[in-house]
């Protein structure tokens, strides 16, 4: 059973703020990816295992991601690593999945690390072969 469904935004999401303080562009398929619709976190299946993909349900919740992302983007600088913006959190523990704002790579990480691999070629190609995971009925 669906209980909500995404429902496309009137308008795309604004990155101009986050770009302007994070003095880079973010990547395109980032700003379709949570500037398109709004939704709620998906629960998915992949080959790698389970995640919670996230999403957005409204302008509070975009404002909170932009807060998230300069800090995860502070903590790529600290230690000089690539700029990754965070699209799932998965069932291991503490570990997120990531797009590479430079290539589109989708990456493994854990938040204020550096990528431990590449899991899909780009968003679209990880998108793809993701499978829901039915809500139990409780």
């Amino acid at each position: 059973m669906i209980r909500w469904r995404p429902r496309e935004r009137d308008a795309a999401a604004d990155f101009s703020g986050l770009e302007s303080a994070l003095d880079v562009e973010i990547h395109p398929d980032i700003k379709s990816f949570y500037g398109s619709y709004w939704g709620s976190a998906m629960e998915l299946e992949a080959a790698e295992g389970g995640m919670s993909l996230i999403q957005l349900w409204n302008d509070d919740d975009f404002d909170r991601l932009v807060e998230n992302i300069l800090g995860h983007a502070m903590a790529k600088q600290r230690i000089k690593a690539p700029l990754t913006i965070f699209i799932a959190c998965t069932d291991e523990g503490e570990l997120m999945l990531s797009v590479d704002n430079e290539t589109g790579r989708v990456v493994l990480e854990e938040p204020g690390g550096p990528p431990i691999r590449e899991v899909s070629p780009s968003l679209a190609e990880f998108l793809d072969r993701l499978q829901p995971v039915a809500e139990s009925e409780e």
